[in-house]
């Protein structure tokens, strides 16, 4: 058991009476160093024997002592308390060594390090130090008397030191003694190799009053190299001295706020001994707070920092009068641990700080919360004071919150934060009781603020998922006078700005809910920024409603469901998001009422007990994952939290359609919205954009109807749909007189809403379709209105023997003001025609009309012509500002200009309608592009019938092409019911296009062509492609039936079908043969298939056959793939177990040559096998450059693209050539390219590296990689390169797709890269037009009248010219040149263009040299002139 330290003290006090002392380490509970002891003690006691002084409250106790060789000796005992001075945890026994007596072996050859200073009587040091881990550790030393600052001081500096622990470690002496009293500074150059004078106080020190060691530490290394010091070896290293100086003075630091008393100097060297000392000087003292605590503390240079600490134990009330007035802490605590800091720097940051660590606890807020581990600092910077507080709240079992306190300066504000603790016990521990939706909050973390009056309030922090974004939360909870208040905020961060919702008070009586509110202010949110925020995307053209601009928001959330909602009122819309689970979607819902009886045309025809009326819509977007069970959640939540149900909506006026359309007045009840309309549709749901129409019929109520717009399975947009979508629609059947509903369908297209009526009227043989009759809504759903709808009538009529059919419709287009489209067919007995058209009228001013027109004769009647060539129809229009989708060769009988659209199987107008103004539409407005066409269709010789249509684009693009179909039928006089044996269907597309410089011929085998029976289907197509332009200029493709099988075609190939045929004439036997050849830049390729397969039941057999060849020349390659194939399979059928067994045979053999070499291989059943023949496939031969350059064209091309004068006049232009001189172009607008036939990796203007560097070249038939090919251009002018920068012209880099047969990198053949991309082959050079200057403006007429003068005679008029006749000079340019760049001509002329200046007549423009420079060129012609010795 240790000893206490209270029965130590009063051991000391009774040592002190009877003048000895005795105590053993067994005494002291620490008999693990008895044995040390021993060796310097009898029995190891400790025994002062007389001369006892004993200071019982620094517990150490001095004396003689009785050491184990029964000799007396001077002796200081020093016992060492644990932390909470509770109980002895360690001893330190000094012994000063008496004469004859040496230090024990461990330590008698250290001292020797200090023979620097002199050594005086010598002291072994002995104890039980305790360890960290509780326990005590036995130490060994020695202590020694310094003769400094000589032999004769009294008293002398004594330091003494352990044995460093383990081994190598550094010694380190110190000790602390009666002031030795020193003449100067310079005294301390024994413990250092410093200079005189380097010694010195901080300027701002007080200067010293007398001068005395109090302190001495030394830090060395023994038996090291030697060093040098002062021309004399050492066997030491000293790392550290310190010495501490009083001065004898005190030092007020901070005037009127701190002093130090008892100032002393602290000295620092490190490597004191060695050529370079490095001296850190400090100040120290100690500092008065309170009535009487004295603190020591050290400043620090050269930061002037001030720190102490003090670890004795006293009563806080000492501290009171360093408190600031006022400041409540607890009477009865006890400070166990004092540290003080301080800046001495000017102000502001000059002040202090103390902080005194509480023994006992702090009983705050109505004494509900103790607080431990107190620490209380208080502070004054600037003349600021300040008290903060740390400190520990242990909540009951759960854990512990960390406290940090401030003092208000009229009293206490603490905060508690911690992490694990239950928010339920600490509601608890202060006396609050929360809403019920707290309890099941996922809180992040927990803060609980609270003060010195018993005001609490507990912060929770937590997150609330609103689909796939968090929402920070911060909820208070407040208890004050006895009152609980919740309030908070919510932090939901969009990309644009973060929304703060203030909390409120649940609304119903469970607690369930959390309730917040938005209010935007002057900054309102939009839907789209919300939404993207929550998760939610939707598809282009989502409508506006969805996405309004919010200026307020209610959010309800509930924890335990993990429910939460948002709801807002935008305009006349209700807008809400919900969150149920994983699922959350967004709704918009009108309410209005329009009815049918308001219809144009038919509301008049429509009794009010069959009336149907529209009485609300609505649009939901939902996330994926939605569901039926999510649906039902979503509206129950909504529900329940009173928001987006129809009695949210209340009483709504009936709407009145806009007047003028003859319609009856509204006839409604009273204007009460019937039909419930929920915000997400339970019947079909949809993960993804739908809309919902609710509806009465004969004032009762109906399921509402759901169109689905997009939805999200397929991961893109769904086009904008009018017809039907699960219950989009109901089947009425109503006649009413002529009237007749058939149908009511809710449809959703340019951002309108659709209740779309499918009626017709029925007028003797005559019956209109009345197309788009409606009623329509405004997607954005700004106002509770709505409008009839009627875009267009169909009219058909059909009485022999006559037949009438046309449409009209006015459709609605986002582009266009105006948009009309018409069709008209008319048929008699032995002719029919048909017209069609558009008009359209864009928004941006300009128009367009497109129309066509068909005649023929019906049953293929003929109208004119020879039997060889009998024609049956005509047919021509054309398009202004319009542009035709020219189709490809498979889209050619279905081409509307192409295919029939008079006769049976025709089209019919509402269907033409369709094509001309649909979504996909052939015929659409575009400003600045025109076309025509004529067709003509005809037979030849009863069996051959052909339609042919010439149609040429140009405006924006130039294309020409000519379109066709033929069918042959054999016998050419099949009867109806005749068998036909043969029939063969041709479409023809043979054109031009511009904008890809492309020539093309595609031949297609079309549908319905056969050989013998209708089972035998032929098949193939043939195409040739040339580039004369655009990006694949070069290029070219001809191919019969397509490629060889290995072949990647380019993007921008033909892909023609296999010419060939298939045959089935059952489900069990198909027979097929296919053919191709093709002919590409860089090879020629053919080949072909026979395949014959039957199955039937459990059996199979089949049979393959083929045959590829591929060819490369330059160099030549020829690779040639022969195979066949021959199997059966069948199927055993075992009670329940099925058995497939396969046999097959097969052959293949691959050649190349040269060399000539192969591969065969062999398979029979489920044994495989290959071998090689001849040489193996080889790497192909390079060729020289003399072999290469003969595939190139030319190697170099400069091409005028605009500029050129091609109205120049003939003698000139012949008179040029013969001179060989330049090509004549404009002054400005000059276009020319220089292209190679060589890719560039790098381009040069006037020797300058220009643009950016293109790909290596690679020459494939030479085998060469990674060249370097350069395109360099110099402009010259006058014959020094022109800075075509400074002049504003244009060059930029021409990049074009090029053959890899040539360019690839050397390898393989290459047969499937076709083009490579993106090479450079040159740069196009644009001269910039001349710059406009100032406008004239408008003329009058006035301007431009004349004023008579009266008729009077021209004075030196003669009838006949008189004088030399003028005549061109050759040499004249060159020398108007060169006298107006003489000198002084271009300084005069300067001169008086400066004048005419000054006097407001001319424009500064510097000097004026530059024609001078421009006159050769400007002068084309050389200018008429007179001898200069004629009469003036």
């Amino acid at each position: 058991m240790p000893l206490s330290v209270s029965d130590l003290r009063k051991a000391l006090e009774i040592a002190q009476g009877e003048g000895s002392f005795q105590v053993g380490p067994v005494d002291l509970g620490i008999p693990d160093v008895l044995d040390l002891f021993r060796r310097f003690l009898p029995d190891g006691v400790i025994d002062l024997v007389s001369d006892v002084a004993a200071d019982v409250e620094r517990l150490c106790v001095a004396g003689t002592i009785r050491l184990a060789s029964r000799v007396t000796s001077a002796a200081t005992v020093y016992f060492l308390p644990d932390e909470a001075w509770a109980y002895v945890a360690g001893v330190r026994v000094d012994v000063r060594l008496p004469e004859g007596e040496g230090l024990p072996d461990e330590v008698k050859e250290i001292p020797a390090a200090l023979e620097r200073v002199g050594l005086g009587a010598l002291h072994v040091v002995f104890g039980a130090e305790p360890k960290a881990g509780g326990g005590a550790q036995g130490r060994l030393g020695f202590g020694v008397d310094l003769n400094f600052p000589d032999s004769g001081a009294d008293p002398k500096p004594y330091v003494w030191g352990y044995v460093p622990l383990g081994s190598g470690r550094q010694w380190f002496v110190t000790g602390t003694f009666p002031d030795v009293p020193l003449e100067s500074l310079d005294d301390l150059l024994d413990f250092a190799n410093l200079r005189p004078g380097d010694f010195q106080l901080p300027p701002d020190v007080p200067g010293a009053v007398a001068l005395a060691l109090t302190g001495l530490a030394i830090a060395f290394v023994p038996r090291q190299t030697a060093q040098y010091s002062r021309g004399q070896a050492v066997e030491y290293d000293w790392l550290d001295a310190s010495m501490t100086v009083s001065l004898g003075t005190e030092w007020d630091a901070i005037p009127g706020v701190l002093r130090i008393e008892d100032l002393a100097a602290q000295f620092q060297v490190e490597n004191p001994l060695s050529g370079y000392p490095a001296l850190v000087v400090g100040v120290g003292g100690r500092v008065r707070l309170g009535a009487d605590v004295l603190v020591d503390v050290r400043v620090g240079y050269p930061d002037r920092t001030l720190s102490g600490t003090l670890t004795e134990p006293f009563p806080l009330a000492a501290l009171t009068a360093s408190l600031p007035p006022g400041m409540g802490v607890p009477a009865d605590a006890m400070v166990s641990a004092l540290t003080v800091e301080g800046d001495l720097n000017p102000s502001p940051a000059r002040g202090y700080s103390f902080s005194a660590t509480l023994q006992n606890a702090w009983r705050v807020g109505g004494d509900r919360i103790e607080l431990t581990g107190v620490t209380l600092t208080v502070s004054n910077f600037g003349g600021e004071t300040a008290g903060e507080v740390s400190a520990q709240w242990r909540i009951g079992d759960t854990g512990t919150l960390d406290v940090t306190g401030a003092w208000t300066g009229v009293g206490w504000s603490f905060q508690a934060q911690g992490s694990g603790i239950r928010p339920a016990d600490v509601f608890a521990a202060v006396g609050i009781t929360p809403p019920a939706f707290v309890a099941d909050l996922a809180v992040e973390e927990l803060l609980v603020e609270f003060d010195d009056q018993a005001n609490v309030t507990v912060v929770l922090h937590s997150t609330v998922v609103l689909g796939e974004k968090s929402a920070a939360l911060e909820l208070r909870i407040a208890l004050s006078s006895g009152e609980t208040a919740v309030s908070g905020t919510l932090e939901l961060t969009l990309s644009t700005r973060t929304m703060s919702f203030t909390v409120q008070a649940a609304r119903d009586e469970t607690g369930k809910w959390l309730a917040a509110r938005w209010d935007a202010g002057n900054e309102p949110v939009e839907g789209l920024d919300l939404l993207s925020a929550l998760g939610l995307s939707g598809p282009a053209g989502t409508p506006a409603a969805l996405l309004p601009r919010l200026d307020s928001l209610t959010l309800w959330y509930e924890p335990g469901a993990r429910r939460a909602a948002l709801a807002a009122a935008a305009g006349f819309t209700s807008w809400a998001f919900a969150s149920v689970d994983r699922a959350f979607g967004v709704a918009a819902r009108l309410g209005l009422r329009a009815a049918a009886t308001q219809l144009p045309m038919v509301g008049d025809l429509i009794p009010a007990d069959r009336d149907v009326a529209m009485e609300g819509v609505g649009f939901a977007l939902t996330s994926a994952g939605w569901d039926g069970a999510a649906a039902v959640a979503a509206n129950q939540l909504l529900a329940e939290v009173g928001e987006f149900s129809a009695a949210a909506y209340g009483r709504v006026d009936t709407v009145a359609l806009p007047t003028g359309l003859e319609a009856p007045a509204p006839v409604a009840p009273d204007g009460v919205v019937s039909a419930v309309m929920l915000a997400f549709p339970e019947q079909a749901p949809i993960a993804g954009l739908c809309l919902t129409l609710a509806h009465t019929f004969g004032g009762g109520e109906q399921p509402p109807l759901v169109l689905e717009i997009w939805n999200r399975r397929g991961g893109g947009n769904l086009p904008a749909r009018r017809t039907q979508s699960f219950d989009a629609g109901r089947d009425l059947d109503l006649s009413i007189g002529p009237l007749r509903l058939k149908r009511i369908a809710v449809g959703y297209t340019d951002q309108r809403v659709f209740l779309a009526f499918d009626a017709t009227l029925q007028v003797g043989p005559v019956e209109f379709a009345l197309l788009g009759l409606g009623i329509a809504v405004d997607a954005d759903f700004a106002a509770p209105e709505a409008r009839p709808v009627l875009s267009g009538a169909a009219l058909h009529m059909d009485k022999a023997p006559l037949s009438i059919a046309g449409a009209f419709e006015n459709r609605p287009d986002p582009g266009f003001a105006v948009l009309l489209g018409g069709s008209a067919a008319v048929e008699a007995t032995f002719f029919a025609m048909t017209a069609l058209g558009t008009y359209a009228r864009s928004r941006d001013g300009w128009s367009s009309v497109f129309l066509f027109g068909e005649a023929g004769g019906v049953g293929d009647v003929a109208l004119f012509g020879p039997p060889a060539f009998t024609v049956t129809g005509l047919s021509g229009g054309f398009g202004v500002n319009s542009d035709v989708r020219l189709p490809a060769v498979d889209e050619v009988g279905e081409f509307p200009l192409v295919r029939r659209l008079t006769g049976s199987g025709s089209p019919s107008p509402q269907e033409i309608l369709e094509l001309l103004m649909g979504p996909d539409a052939w015929v659409r407005p575009v400003s600045g592009s025109y076309w025509g066409a004529v067709g003509v269709q005809f037979t030849s010789f009863k069996f051959i019938q052909s339609r042919a249509l010439a149609v040429v684009a140009f405006g924006n693009e130039l294309a020409v092409m000519l379109l066709g179909r033929t069918t042959v039928t054999f016998p050419k006089n099949a009867r109806p019911g005749r068998k036909v044996q043969a029939r063969l269907n041709i479409d023809l597309r043979l054109g031009y296009e511009g904008r890809e410089g492309l020539l093309s011929m595609d031949i297609a085998v079309a549908d319905g062509s056969f050989l013998f029976h209708e089972s035998a289907r032929l098949t193939g197509g043939i195409a040739v492609y040339v580039w004369t332009g655009g990006p694949s200029r070069g290029d070219f493709a001809i191919t019969a039936g397509g490629y060889h099988p290995s072949y990647k075609v380019p993007a921008h190939y033909p892909q023609p079908a296999r010419m060939g045929f298939i045959w089935s004439p059952d489900n069990n036997i198909r027979v097929s043969s296919q053919v191709y050849t093709a002919l590409t830049p860089n090879a020629i390729m053919a080949g072909g298939r026979l395949e014959a397969r039957y199955e039937k039941g459990l059996l199979s057999a089949w049979f393959t056959a083929y045959v590829d060849a591929l060819i490369q020349w330059n160099p030549f390659y020829l690779e040639v793939n022969v195979g066949v194939r021959i199997g059966v399979a069948f199927t055993i059928k075992v009670w329940f177990v099925k058995v497939r067994v396969s046999i097959e045979v097969g052959v293949g053999i691959d050649l190349w040559t040269p060399p000539l070499g192969g591969r065969a291989g062999v398979h029979v059943w489920f044994v495989s096998f290959s071998f090689g023949f001849g040489a193996s496939r080889p790497a192909l031969p390079p060729q020289d450059w003399q072999e290469f350059r003969q595939q190139l064209p030319d190697p170099l091309a400069i091409t005028p693209l605009a500029g050129l004068l091609p109205d120049l006049d003939p003698a000139e232009l012949a008179a040029r050539t013969t001179a060989h001189a330049p090509t004549a172009i404009t002054a400005a607008g000059f276009i020319v390219e220089t292209t190679s036939a060589l890719p560039a990796s790098q381009t040069y203007v006037n020797n300058v590296s220009f643009g950016e560097d293109g790909e290596t070249v690679d020459i494939r038939p030479m085998g060469k990689r990674d060249l370097t090919s350069e395109h360099r251009v110099t402009i010259k002018r006058n014959d020094s390169e022109f800075s075509w920068q400074q002049y504003g012209w244009t060059i930029t880099q021409i990049r074009r797709d090029v053959p890899s047969a040539l360019w690839g990198a050397p390898g393989g053949p290459g047969l499937d890269e076709g083009l490579l991309p993106g090479h450079l082959v040159g740069l196009r050079i644009e001269v910039p037009d001349p710059s406009a200057g100032d406008e004239v403006g408008p003329i009058s007429t006035e301007a431009l009248g004349v004023e008579a003068l009266p008729e009077g005679r021209m004075p030196l008029r003669e009838a006949a010219p008189t004088g030399p006749v003028p005549a061109a000079d050759p040499a004249s340019p060159r020398l108007i040149a060169d006298t107006l760049a003489a000198s002084g001509v271009t300084a005069r002329r300067t001169a008086v263009h400066d004048a005419l200046g000054r006097w407001g007549y001319a424009q500064a423009d510097g000097a004026l040299d530059k024609y001078a420079a421009r006159a050769q060129t400007t002068l084309t012609d050389a200018p008429l002139v007179l001898p200069t010795t004629m009469a003036s």
